[in-house]
């Protein structure tokens, strides 16, 4: 019994691990319209937070991080964002 359930388990272990993907083997094809993308960061002073581990208890404006996708011209398009680069823009959001 505990040999079938560790079978199991190695098992499911491997196919999992085999499903994942590095973000440097993602690479979808562009699409045939041009996007433009910004991403900024802009602070609520209305709504304060403090760190938990703060020593100096100050309160801090929340953050707010703002994305915006808009159509983009033919002379707007300066480098062209990968799949890595807006992991990346996620990434920075969550901390």
């Amino acid at each position: 019994m505990i040999r079938t359930l560790f079978l199991i388990l190695c098992i499911c272990q491997l196919s999992i691990s085999n499903a994942q993907v590095s973000l440097r083997q993602l690479s979808p094809e562009n699409g045939k319209y041009m996007v433009g993308f910004k991403h900024f960061t802009a602070a609520d002073s209305t709504r304060t937070y403090r760190r938990i581990f703060d020593w100096n208890h100050k309160s801090l404006p929340r953050p707010i991080p703002i994305s915006i996708w808009y159509p983009a011209t033919d002379d707007e398009a300066q480098q062209q964002l990968t799949m890595l680069d807006y992991m990346q823009i996620l990434k920075e959001e969550e901390e």
